[in-house]
């Protein structure tokens, strides 16, 4: 039973009987938890399974569950245990070390002190790096994308939190020319953000010699991402509640379409140009991960009040005449629906893709780090309690040998 709700998260389109399987698993994996037959051990694992699917979850995850799970079957081998155990220590040391690194780098730019309005979110945006490759190789690769990732937070922030409509128009401009005299004319308190962007630029170049073209794509990007951001700052300004097309043609490049691939790609070596090119072609597979994290992240949000937060479900109230759950069901088939897209291209570029492994890879990974953060109505990039527990898991506490 359990294998057969494992399997229903790799269904395509049209595959209904995979469908059923789940929705007929789930009662079934249900229902055995409440009877007395089962074992603890078999409980704790189908209650895990219908928590964290297999395919949804990454693999640092599981191995905080499975291992302890596996010390208490009657049948586990204690070598192979304690080799797993030190694995887990010896990668969760050279994780710690990243972002011990990436910490320090972050006070020294003062941020927290000089934008008080932004979200502090080191340990968090290490994570999704982290989710994205965890592998010790991709030490460069977590590192420049939390870095970039925590720029991008602040970024924007202070298109959605802060800045006026024509501060800004002056910061959009920025970014477009990067040059000395556009810069000079931004607000204060906006130069440190974009000279910190432009020395992690430095960084990149430096970390990605041989690959000269890395740093053309990620400018591009940086340039369409606060493009977006302004349209949607001015909506917000102006109280305009968009149609639906109008918002996802926005929203698809604020949720970091092609943004997250070119981050990601930046540190890792496998990703030619040839891979860039791909991903600023927006297939299928990128796109329903940039789907995910826009609609995923819209739907957990229900005060009418957070005006930076809702605006599917609000653009469908207003287009479509629904309730702000009819419009909520509908986010949650539409993301749905994407995974089952990522999983086609799975199929097919497994069959006819050149690319390496570890470029496709990144993508389904963002996706799953967008499902691991923002559950049963939680963000927890928002609300950084909610995963507590897992972060002290992952970073700070030892996986018993």
């Amino acid at each position: 039973m359990l294998a057969m709700y494992e399997a229903s998260y790799m269904a395509c389109h049209g595959e209904d009987i995979l469908n059923q399987a789940r929705q007929s698993s789930i009662i079934n994996l249900q229902l055995a938890l409440t009877r007395q037959k089962i074992s603890p051990l078999e409980q704790q694992q189908i209650a895990h399974t219908l928590t964290w699917p297999l395919f949804k979850n990454c693999p640092r995850l599981e191995a905080i569950h499975c291992l302890p799970l596996y010390r208490n079957d009657v049948s586990y081998n204690e070598t192979l245990l304690k080799f797993a155990a030190l694995d887990y220590n010896i990668i969760q040391t050279i994780h710690k070390r990243e972002l011990d690194e990436i910490t320090t780098w972050w006070n020294d730019l003062g941020f927290t002190t000089k934008l008080p309005y932004i979200r502090d979110r080191v340990v968090e945006n290490f994570l999704c790096a982290m989710i994205v490759y965890f592998e010790p190789q991709y030490t460069t690769g977590r590192k420049l994308s939390t870095k970039l990732l925590m720029i991008m937070s602040v970024i924007d922030d202070t298109y959605d939190l802060y800045g006026t409509v024509e501060e800004l128009e002056l910061f959009t401009n920025a970014f477009e020319r990067l040059d000395i005299e556009s810069i000079n004319a931004l607000p204060e308190y906006m130069k440190p953000i974009i000279n910190a962007l432009l020395d992690l630029f430095v960084e990149v170049e430096e970390k990605a010699k041989g690959r000269p073209y890395v740093i053309h794509y990620l400018k591009q990007e940086f340039k369409k991402l606060v493009r977006a951001y302004l349209v949607d700052a001015k909506w917000i300004n102006e109280g305009y509640v968009p149609t639906v097309e109008e918002y996802m043609d926005v929203a698809i490049t604020t949720a970091g379409c092609t943004f997250f691939p070119t981050l990601y790609y930046a540190g890792l070596e496998e990703a030619t140009e040839d891979a860039f090119q791909w991903a600023c072609t927006v297939p299928k597979i990128v796109e329903a991960s940039a789907i995910i994290t826009r609609l995923q992240d819209d739907s957990v949000y229900e005060k009418p009040e957070q005006l930076h937060s809702a605006k599917a479900i609000r653009c469908y109230v207003k287009e479509m005449n629904i309730t702000e759950e009819e419009a909520k069901a509908t986010l949650q088939n539409q993301v749905e629906n994407a995974w089952k897209d990522i999983n086609e291209e799975l199929f097919f570029l497994g069959q006819n893709s050149k690319l390496p492994k570890p470029v496709i890879k990144c993508i389904v990974n963002h996706a799953r780090a967008v499902d691991i953060y923002i559950r049963n109505d939680n963000d927890a990039y928002v609300y950084p309690h909610v995963i507590e527990g897992t972060i002290s898991s992952l970073f700070i506490d030892p996986m018993r040998i």
